[in-house]
């Protein structure tokens, strides 16, 4: 006779071993320093994301180093397990920012799993000085 139902706590035949890995989670900032002065090199901040599910709404913003709210990037943007984001170091209003040290903060809400995550990096906007 054949045993028929369910293994609780052990392996059975649909088993997957969870590959995400959670220190992956996160966000990498490059380059960092960058330099939006438009010779074609490093003009552009990449921000690229990795989380651990893809049921994420994310809002991305740009603070300068005395906490002012310089640009959104995201704000209520469906995320996915990992994409990118592009800041070419202007404010909101399109103006150009000063060099010096900005912070991205990055947060991910679930609305259905009540899940959130957030990360905050810095960034150095440079230029050269004539």
């Amino acid at each position: 006779m054949t045993e028929k139902g369910g293994t609780p706590n052990s392996e059975n035949s649909i088993y997957q071993e969870n590959t995400q890995n959670n220190q992956e989670t996160g966000i990498t900032l490059n380059p960092n320093p960058f330099s939006p002065d438009d010779d074609g090199y490093e003009d552009n901040l990449f921000i690229n994301y990795k989380l651990d599910h893809q049921d994420y709404l994310i809002k991305v913003r740009i603070y300068d180093r005395y906490g002012r709210l310089v640009r959104t990037l995201a704000d209520g943007k469906q995320a996915g397990f990992e994409g990118q984001l592009i800041w070419n170091g202007r404010k909101d209003d399109g103006s150009r920012n000063r060099i010096g040290i900005y912070i991205v903060i990055f947060e991910a809400y679930d609305s259905t799993s009540g899940n959130d995550l957030s990360f905050k990096k810095t960034v150095v906007l440079a230029r050269q000085l004539n």
